[in-house]
């Protein structure tokens, strides 16, 4: 019996059994969200989001930490969008906030499946098997932005919502989901490259007034007095010192490319947990070196969306999976949590169909084993000890890195092909 066949079979599933499933789904969902919100507390991460929607509308500092509390790391606007999770007690928030993470977990695999019928060449069924296999090997990723109570999801799905959007046709729409995803988390920012480049000077306005309107807004709920002193503080203490590679997370679980690169190139690492040098070079070179990754990548970026100018969007297939794993190399902080958004990333790399370059295929093969081993390196497989040298090493990090530049240069090919029958056409 053949994949296809077996996903007949199960589509062809008694509509009882079916119904069955989801609401035992929804019964566990249920019962497994309340009985979780109730053992969080203070320290956890969602409660700093929801202490910073308080401190908003009662005009008070959002960077403000109580005894026990996490630090505030995020833009002003994610106080007020996390604010509608602050009129109820805290507890209460916290429940609803893991039914929303439940939900968006299938629905960002229902935007998943419209993103990739938008491009008319790949089959229902090879949709369905590379959205299977997807599910398995991010798994842990989402459970674990579930378990951590994270909104790296939210996040997440903006983007989705944004790449869909654009790939429809919808300017207007795509910039205002990539403005809100953006203004929540930093990160989601590389997709304004992505519009800029491929739009005109009024797509570029509109993108700049998405900016404003969600940097005003939290100004006028704090007040004008106390609005910028929270901007300022951001861009100070958290935007400014990852660009200049001047404050680094060490820890083994941060998958971003400056914790790994510091990592493993000097003897720097958090308090209590082993070093994971593999040679020493120094912090200085160390920085040297990241920011060569951090240029070459952005530069591959800036390079195919210029070559990609003119061109239909729906070639762009790579494109925003190549985003995706910027937002997540050059972040600076990159939490397993983090890599829920990989998920486009994946469900790309099974659709990518068997080409003519015997190089191309090897490599599709290597970074495909790589993946189901990096996905398989949890806790509960291969023990504490391992798992937390995989992390340390930064197994995530270098299969992310490879993926890039195997998309990166799919993409280079692709469009150099391109661009010599158009130019034999020509002659």
């Amino acid at each position: 019996m053949n994949f296809d066949s077996a996903l007949e079979k199960i589509k062809d599933k008694s509509p009882v059994l079916k119904i069955a499933s989801a609401v035992l789904g929804i019964v566990f969902i249920l019962v497994f969200s309340y009985a979780r919100a109730k053992k969080e507390t203070i320290g956890g991460d969602f409660h700093v989001l929801w202490q910073a929607g308080v401190d908003l509308w009662n005009r008070l500092p959002i960077d403000h930490q109580r005894p026990g509390m996490r630090e505030f790391i995020y833009p002003p606007f994610s106080a007020l969008f996390f604010s509608i999770y602050s009129i109820f007690p805290f507890k209460v928030a916290t429940y609803l906030f893991f039914l929303t993470n439940f939900s968006l977990w299938g629905f960002s695999f229902v935007l998943l499946k419209k993103i990739f019928e938008s491009f008319k060449d790949i089959s229902p069924n090879k949709i369905t098997t590379a959205l299977l296999l997807t599910f398995f090997l991010s798994f842990k990723f989402y459970w674990n932005n579930i378990m951590m109570v994270q909104c790296n999801l939210i996040v997440y799905i903006f983007c989705l919502l944004g790449t869909l959007s654009y790939l429809r046709k919808n300017e207007n729409k795509a910039i205002l989901y990539f403005a809100i995803g953006t203004s929540i988390k930093l990160t989601p920012v590389f997709f304004f490259f992505w519009v800029v480049f491929k739009g005109n000077i009024k797509t570029f306005l509109k993108c700049v007034l998405s900016g404003l309107i969600c940097i005003l807004l939290p100004m006028i709920v704090a007040g004008f007095s106390r609005g910028p002193t929270d901007l300022a503080w951001y861009a100070e203490n958290f935007v400014l010192k990852f660009l200049t590679v001047s404050q680094v997370s060490y820890s083994y679980a941060n998958q971003a490319l400056s914790s790994t690169i510091f990592s493993i190139f000097t003897d720097l690492h958090e308090p209590g947990s082993p070093a994971y040098t593999l040679i020493n070079l120094g912090p200085d070179t160390a920085g040297i070196i990241y920011k060569t990754f951090f240029w070459c990548f952005l530069g591959l970026i800036f390079y195919i969306i210029f070559r990609s100018r003119g061109k239909d969007v729906l070639n762009d297939k790579q494109i925003p999976s190549l985003l995706i794993l910027a937002m997540l190399l050059l972040s600076g902080i990159a939490w397993k949590a983090h890599l829920t958004s990989l998920s486009i990333v994946y469900a790309y790399w099974f659709l990518i169909t068997k080409s003519n370059n015997k190089f191309f295929d090897l490599s599709w093969k290597v970074i495909t084993g790589l993946i189901v081993i990096s996905s398989l390196a949890g806790k509960e497989i291969i023990g504490q000890s391992l798992q937390r040298q995989v992390g340390g090493y930064g197994l995530y990090t270098w299969v992310m890195v490879l993926i890039f530049i195997y998309l990166a240069a799919q993409k280079i090919f692709e469009i150099h092909s391109i661009k010599s029958i158009e130019n034999s056409q020509l002659t």
